[in-house]
């Protein structure tokens, strides 16, 4: 039976002039290989919109049992799949895509706000009284950040 190794559920958004979101239900055969079985058009994608797809599902799939379902790095999918099968054992799986998403942006996120302490840190040093023009070679110049002049 297909399914019963696996189900993929994801949404994609933005792909028309439209606000709809396109959420997909793929199940996956022995073989590894992926067919969408149910689609969800939606201007949001919400647990009880999915759980209604899930019910629509079941009455065609009723010993519909996966190892696992595999979703982005949100609940939304995994909690409406256990609510309309909660008998089910299937294990929640993070795809390896989304992850590398949400960790990209994590680190860029971090990288800025360090990036902006270093900044804060460089201003407040070159806005104190001592002359930081004083400290350095008469060679160097220093841009003043708050005065946004060059010294000398």
């Amino acid at each position: 039976m297909c399914g019963h190794r696996g189900i993929v559920f994801d949404d994609a958004f933005n792909v028309s002039r439209y606000a709809f979101r396109l959420a997909t239900l793929l199940v996956s055969d022995d073989g590894g290989n992926g067919f969408p079985c149910a689609h969800l058009l939606s201007f949001r994608v919400t647990a009880t919109k999915v759980q209604v797809l899930f019910e629509l599902v079941k009455e065609c799939f009723q010993e519909l049992n996966p190892q696992y379902v595999m979703t982005d790095d949100t609940y939304v999918f995994y909690n409406a799949f256990k609510a309309v099968f909660p008998a089910s054992r299937a294990a929640k799986v993070f795809c390896s895509f989304h992850i590398s998403q949400a960790l990209q942006r994590k680190h860029k996120d971090l990288l800025k706000s360090t990036q902006e302490t270093v900044l804060a840190h460089r201003e407040e040093l070159l806005g104190t009284k001592t002359r930081m023009g004083a400290l350095l070679p008469p060679e160097c110049a220093v841009y003043h950040i708050k005065s946004r002049r060059v010294m000398a």
